[in-house]
């Protein structure tokens, strides 16, 4: 299945991605920290912290570290923790003003792989989506390298 993207509320995200993997193994990478590490943010980002309490109203905190620049520290609690099947947690980075949003991600067996369906909003301006929109796919990206490599 091809990659889709929905507009509905324009400013809340919506697309998704298949993988080439079970629904477990896709959960996993983006609830398990060590996994987490490994794709997380836009290309040339390393994550050298990623906290899990992976429960309901656990909490998670990851921070990302630009090719240059400072560290950029990421909060939330997890609402739907319900393995293979879904994940939703809320999302503040720790700036000054930032809005938070919620995250939804849907699993489902696709094929020969799984479709995650994520949904994230509503954000503050079309500018705040537009940069998650490209964070996202870029770190999806790095995702399916990292499930391509696993299976290898």
């Amino acid at each position: 299945m091809a990659d889709q993207k929905s507009h509905d509320n324009p400013l809340e995200l919506k697309f998704s991605r298949t993988f080439e993997a079970d629904p477990e193994v896709v959960f996993k990478a983006l609830s398990d920290p060590d996994l987490i590490k490994k794709w997380f943010g836009p290309h040339g980002y390393s994550c050298p912290v990623v906290e899990v309490d992976l429960r309901v109203d656990g909490n998670y905190h990851i921070e990302m570290k630009p090719p240059e620049g400072e560290i950029i520290k990421l909060d939330g609690v997890y609402r739907v923790v319900d393995p293979p099947n879904a994940l939703a947690y809320t999302w503040q980075w720790d700036e000054p003003d930032a809005k938070e949003t919620l995250v939804k991600v849907q699993f489902n067996s696709s094929g020969d792989g799984t479709e995650a369906f994520v949904e994230q909003g509503e954000f503050a301006s079309a500018e705040s989506k537009e940069g998650h929109e490209q964070g996202w796919l870029a770190s999806f990206d790095r995702l399916k390298e990292v499930l391509q490599a696993q299976k290898t």
